[in-house]
């Protein structure tokens, strides 16, 4: 949609399930999750389509964000036959690597070196540097919240802070590693 209003619209060649989470890439194009047909897709904005498949069958990519590192990473809604969740990262030139979490994940967020998760079925927050992959999950003080979205908060540019909603809670919450 251009400032006018004026939309633009590309039919995508998808499941029913179609696109999930959507992010600028790092290349100039857009980068989506496929939900149903386990795949990231690349538009360009002339609407030249390109589809990844996903290496872990049935995975439900959903939410997907562009890291500092140059890549794309996105999460996984199911678990793999051995049971772990996954998130996943794809380079631009569809080289996909996928790391295992404890629970599944919904809306992934880039903040400067570290990439944001949330973990809904878990209650848990967490965060993966860029740069080493390492890993830290917070428990929410608050049980059965659900936390769904993440996003950098308002007027912070460190990666400590994030800020988050909680389907279940029904609050809006703020995290702060500091």
């Amino acid at each position: 949609m251009t400032l006018n209003g004026t939309f633009t619209m590309f039919s995508l060649e998808v499941t029913a399930d179609g696109p999930a989470g959507i992010t600028a890439g790092p290349d100039g194009a857009l980068w989506f999750a496929e939900e149903g047909g386990d795949a990231i897709g690349r538009i360009t904005t002339d609407g030249a389509l390109t589809v990844f498949p996903l290496p872990t069958p049935r995975a439900f990519p959903y939410g997907i964000a562009t890291g500092a590192d140059g890549a794309v990473w996105f999460t996984e809604l199911q678990p793999t036959p051995a049971g772990s969740f996954q998130i996943g990262r794809i380079t631009t030139d569809g080289t996909i690597t996928e790391f295992p979490v404890l629970h599944r994940t919904y809306w992934i967020t880039s903040i400067d070196s570290y990439l944001w998760f949330t973990e809904d079925e878990n209650n848990v927050v967490g965060r993966i540097r860029v740069n080493d992959r390492q890993l830290e999950e917070f428990v929410l003080p608050q049980p059965a919240g659900q936390p769904i979205g993440i996003t950098l908060g308002p007027g912070s540019q460190e990666a400590a802070d994030a800020w988050f909603t909680q389907l279940s809670g029904n609050r809006i919450g703020d995290i702060t590693t500091r």
